[in-house]
């Protein structure tokens, strides 16, 4: 009586879980999709900002892993040729996106690693006495020590990816539309699903690729008379791509 009540048991537990299986998987089914597409129109977006620009392998930005480089290669560009400074955010960017994916590696198989040890002894737990008990307890710690101590670093890293990647993504949409940059960051923040729609908007602009025009001041240090200031100022330099790919922030650091 007691076996065909666990044996019952047993099958209504795999059916539930089967089913809530499934159920979880038509419900991710709608998020992989926006999540692809979301991927797909940001490298798109990318990917022809940098092909323009003379980025060197501007098709990184399809790569998961490392298309953060062609972003930061695109910022790095536009601080070198409108200030002048020689920075490397595609560097952080991809050091930071690389130590995050080998740390959650080793997170995942601590957590594998737990899981599966509660598996196999799931049917001894209730047969061992308190030696084996607290032996078994012991053998437990050991994974989730290490995801404990490995949380920090994940956060730091995490936090430190974050910023570069806005700092970057400001970048870029300040090289592309200056007057609404900090527009476009604020909403990308706010509403993630704004970033590649804000890229397919600025992916054929280039109106932040020079230094801001500065008009003449008057001479010997007096005011400019009020019907002299309405002259036409001449027109803003344009800015265009150097082909071959030129990319002199890479030069030194």
């Amino acid at each position: 009586m007691c076996d065909y009540s666990y044996s019952a048991g047993m099958e209504e537990f795999e059916a539930l879980f089967s089913g809530s299986l499934l159920m979880s998987l038509f419900s991710a089914i709608p998020s992989m999709v926006i999540s692809l597409a979301v991927f797909v129109v940001t490298a798109i977006g990318i990917y022809s900002i940098a092909k323009r620009r003379g980025i060197n392998k501007p098709w990184l930005a399809f790569i998961p892993l490392v298309n953060v480089w062609t972003l930061g290669c695109i910022a790095d560009q536009y601080r070198h040729i409108t200030l002048g400074q020689i920075k490397a955010r595609r560097k952080v960017l991809l050091g930071t996106n690389i130590a995050l994916v080998a740390i959650s590696v080793v997170v995942l198989v601590l957590c594998g690693t737990l899981l599966a040890r509660i598996i196999v002894n799931i049917d001894q737990l209730e047969l061992m006495n308190d030696d084996q008990a607290a032996a078994f307890v012991m053998e437990m710690m050991a994974p989730i020590l290490g995801m404990v101590l490995l949380y920090l670093p994940l956060l730091v890293l995490t936090i430190v990816r974050t910023v570069f990647y806005y700092i970057a993504l400001y970048d870029l949409y300040k090289s592309c539309e200056p007057s609404n940059a900090v527009l476009y960051l604020v909403l990308s923040i706010v509403i993630s699903i704004c970033q590649p729609i804000f890229l397919m908007v600025c992916r054929n602009k280039d109106d932040g690729m020079v230094p801001p025009y500065a008009p003449p001041q008057p001479p010997y240090g007096y005011n400019q008379p009020v019907w002299q200031s309405a002259q036409p100022q001449p027109p803003m330099p344009t800015w265009q791509p150097v082909h071959p790919a030129a990319e002199p922030w890479e030069e030194k650091e």
